[in-house]
């Protein structure tokens, strides 16, 4: 039997591309997992059926962006999270907040994501440097462990379609996180090529 190549979204951004994906139907709502330590966030997430919460119920708020408690929940919860990455190959989606931080770390640390692709939403320029350093350290670290890497940039595709007909500031963003998923749906169909 085959094994299906899944996306798993981590943390809050990781969680609602997952969920686009599915409302877009670009894949199996079987193939599809959001990893998220807030509630409400997970809760808003009714196309995706594989939902895991780092937390304990409706008390779970996300870890308010500190990246050492990403960290840490990442290790308290490490035997929850690691039996989704043991088999077939996996398409990792996040973002550079705390929790996606810190489930990555652990993960490609682990060794886990050797048969999987990690794709990496770099952090928009008003996002901070603090952001931009933990999103270059976790690519270092997955390129170093030989892990199939793409970072995204949505602040080059912005820049590229400001100003051109049609578009303003309140399509933009769409028009971004548009690109990125299909860069997710082109490595999803790689994947499942290369099973």
């Amino acid at each position: 039997m085959r094994k299906r190549t899944r996306i798993i979204g981590l943390g809050s951004y990781g969680s609602s591309i997952v969920n686009a994906i599915s409302e877009q139907h670009l894949a199996s709502a079987s193939s599809l997992v959001a990893i998220d330590s807030d509630y409400r966030n997970l809760s808003r997430m009714k196309c995706v059926r594989n939902r895991v919460l780092l937390g304990e119920g409706k008390g779970a708020i996300g870890t308010l962006a500190s990246f050492d408690f990403g960290l840490a929940l990442a290790v308290h919860y490490r035997k929850k999270i690691e039996p989704l990455f043991e088999s077939g190959r996996n398409i990792i989606v996040t973002g550079s907040g705390a929790t996606g931080w810190g489930i990555s770390r652990i993960l490609i640390k682990s060794g886990l994501l050797k048969r999987s692709a990690l794709i990496l939403q770099m952090p928009f320029w008003f996002e901070g440097t603090r952001r931009m350093i933990k999103a270059a350290e976790n690519l270092r670290l997955a390129k170093s462990m030989k892990i199939r890497t793409i970072a995204l940039n949505e602040d080059k595709t912005m820049k590229n379609y400001r100003g051109k007909k049609g578009m303003n500031e309140n399509n933009l963003f769409d028009k971004a996180r548009q690109e990125f998923i299909e860069k997710i749906k082109e490595v999803y169909h790689e994947e499942k090529l290369l099973r």
